[in-house]
């Protein structure tokens, strides 16, 4: 399967986070979709400094993405970056 296929590959870095959150990361699409990609939890011993790197596929067509989202598990929005 290839990207061209209906899939994206993501690489996330994200700085910042509480220790001992629960993240997880969503592809918005240009329809207002909200798609899991990832999902993890911050280390119980990490400094808020450390970035953390996430690898994460998504079924979705990369014409299709408006931007890649962390949110924590309550909903609410840690980062957003535009496609």
């Amino acid at each position: 399967m290839t990207p061209s296929d209906g899939w994206v590959r993501i690489s996330a870095t994200v700085s910042g986070l509480l220790p001992g959150e629960r993240c997880r990361l969503l592809v918005r699409t240009v329809t207002g979709e909200r798609i899991l990609a990832g999902g993890w939890v911050v280390s119980p011993a990490a400094p808020r400094d450390d970035a953390v790197t996430v690898q994460a596929t998504a079924l979705v067509a990369p014409e299709d993405i408006a931007a890649i989202q962390v949110e924590n598990t309550e909903g609410v929005l840690l980062a957003s970056v535009p496609a």
